[in-house]
């Protein structure tokens, strides 16, 4: 799972949207609204 943190906020970083990072990593869109809030 650090793994798949670490790509979701390389993505967030540039701009991908919420939906595609759920398809690449497999984590939930509040999973990634709370990563993206810790940027």
């Amino acid at each position: 799972i650090e793994g798949k943190i670490e790509v979701a906020k390389a993505m967030l970083a540039n701009n991908v949207d919420v939906n595609t990072i759920v398809k690449f990593t497999g984590l939930s869109i509040s999973e990634i609204e709370e990563l993206s809030g810790n940027l």
